[in-house]
């Protein structure tokens, strides 16, 4: 019997499974990615390479993930591919500065040292990425196990070469204004395309000059996806770039723009069956890419048709006499200026909006103590879908503390009690222990909480706070929204009292509070 042909994901991570003892190493050019060499007897085929670029940052996970996923392709193109990972960051008065701060910088130096020394560098990246928040300190152990130049690596780290490295790449990355964390160039052109093995292995085949690496013969080209962009002229506040958000996550999408001014924009409007705009129609031919139909999976079907809404314009709410709607009087457009009015919008395992939380308390109790108040709400975003199950960014773990503080809020709204189970949580927000931050000591049930949680009640409220928030056109978190009418981002005391100050005359907006995050904040 012939043996059954390898799928392409096989060919693409069967190399990257191998395993091989630890070795040392010659030092390899800076670049070179670790490949295996032609078995013996076979004739090195004269392709040239395309040069492959990856620019991160060492903690970003984003980039972990990309390049386990780049790691395989490169490993299956062999020879014929070259690959570079440089770095972002700033130097500031001589200093290496990286946006997650001074571990991130001994975790690029490392990298990009190890690039210089050891032809198993990807390996060593590979090795820290099992734990990004380790990378200043994992590279040592990684490097043992692998049988790296440990020595060569640590001089380099610690020493000028290191930061004349880093700073070359840093500067390089400005000079080509690089400044997001993964991207990927290929043949020296950014690539915007998913980041799937197949889609980057297909975008780089197309990249040679003549022959091409034998793998390419395995790939088939891209299913055509047909999908229709739902718009609004209306909207202002509308994103410009949905054609570039939809090449980014499918290999070859066919993308007819409609507006729904037009009458087929209508007409295709009704035959969804309304909903928020801008939104993605997508055709029968969406399941012929399963990539993309994992990527687009979440939304709903109507008939033949798979809707996902991509903006929060409502435009019945701007026809004529919309603002009448029940459904329409959330939306900004349609509400009227309210004093003192301030409402958050958060996600409970969202690290920024736990410094938000946890500001909050410094905020009232300087209005309280100059004898004025505002009267605040807090809201959770988060979707639902057609089954009515409830999603947040950061999956079940965030869903169902959600619920909780959805609950607490519900419960323990006399003197904002509930405030007190919000910030304890905002300070272990990692953790699943919520029972920590219940009991006597802060007068929060903990059965009061669960019950309500886990029944029908909890879900209730969860879902109408993610409506509102949805209806309110807020997506990002934390946000505030001040008056019913001004919309905002802010993590610490001093700029969110800036913020309901700005469009309210109340006693102690002019005492200085605090700036920097809590020291109890884990880092995120």
């Amino acid at each position: 019997m012939s043996p059954r042909p390898l799928g392409l994901a096989a060919l693409l991570f069967a190399a990257a499974c191998a395993s091989s003892a630890p070795r040392e190493e010659a030092p390899a050019p800076v670049g070179s990615a670790v490949v295996s060499p032609a078995p013996a007897g076979e004739p090195t085929l004269a392709i040239q390479p395309v040069a492959v670029e990856l620019w991160a940052m060492s903690q970003c996970p984003y980039a972990a993930s990309f390049e386990e996923t780049l790691s395989g392709v490169v490993a299956s193109l062999g020879p014929s591919v070259t690959l570079k990972v440089g770095f972002i960051g700033e130097v500031e008065s001589g200093e290496l500065v990286s946006m997650h701060g001074p571990d991130e910088v001994t975790g690029d130096l490392a990298q990009i040292c190890a690039q210089k020394h050891s032809s198993r560098w990807l390996e060593l990246i590979r090795c820290q990425n099992q734990d990004p928040d380790q990378v200043a300190t994992s590279w040592e152990g990684c490097a043992l196990k692998l049988g790296m130049p440990v020595d060569a690596i640590a001089r380099c780290l610690n020493g000028d070469e290191g930061k004349a490295l880093l700073t070359a790449s840093f500067e390089d990355a400005k000079r080509r204004k690089i400044t997001g964390s993964p991207t990927l160039l290929i043949a020296h052109k950014k690539y915007a395309g998913p980041r799937q093995a197949e889609s980057v292995t297909r975008a780089i085949c197309d990249a040679y000059p003549a022959e091409k690496a034998p793998l390419c013969a395995a790939i088939p080209p891209a299913p055509e996806v047909k999908v229709t962009l739902l718009e609004d002229a209306r909207c202002s506040e509308c994103r410009q770039d949905l054609d570039e958000s939809l090449r980014s996550r499918i290999d070859n999408p066919v993308i007819t723009r409609l507006d729904y001014g037009t009458p087929s924009g209508r007409a295709l409007y009704e035959a969804i069956g309304g909903g928020s705009l801008p939104a993605f129609v997508f055709d029968a031919s969406l399941v012929k890419d399963p990539a993309a139909a994992y990527t687009f999976r979440k939304g709903r079907t109507v008939a033949d048709r798979h809707v996902v809404e991509s903006g929060q314009f409502e435009p019945r709410c701007a026809d004529p006499g919309g603002c009448d709607l029940d459904m329409c009087k959330p939306m900004l457009s349609c509400r009227k200026e309210t004093p003192k009015k301030v409402e958050l919008f958060t996600m409970s395992k969202c690290p920024f909006c736990a410094e938000a939380i946890q500001a909050l308390p410094e905020v009232l109790d300087n209005f309280k103590k100059a004898g004025a108040s505002v009267d605040l709400s807090i809201h959770f975003i988060g979707s639902v879908d057609d089954s009515g199950k409830l999603d947040s960014m950061r999956g079940e773990p965030e869903v169902a503390e959600d619920l909780r503080q959805a609950c607490a809020i519900e419960h323990y709204p006399k003197g904002r009690k509930y405030l007190d189970y919000l910030v304890c949580r905002a300070k272990t927000y990692k953790s699943d222990d919520w029972r920590v931050c219940t009991g006597k000591k802060l007068g929060i049930d903990a059965d009061v909480l669960s019950k309500c949680a886990e029944g029908k009640q909890g879900v209730e409220l969860l879902e109408a706070s993610f409506t509102y928030s949805k209806r309110s056109g807020v997506r990002a978190s934390p946000t505030f929204l001040i008056n019913d009418q001004h919309k905002r981002n802010a993590r610490y005391a001093e700029p969110i009292k800036k913020l309901i100050c700005e469009h309210n005359k109340l006693a102690g907006c002019d005492k200085q509070l605090s700036e920097p995050p809590p020291k109890t904040l884990p880092a995120p």
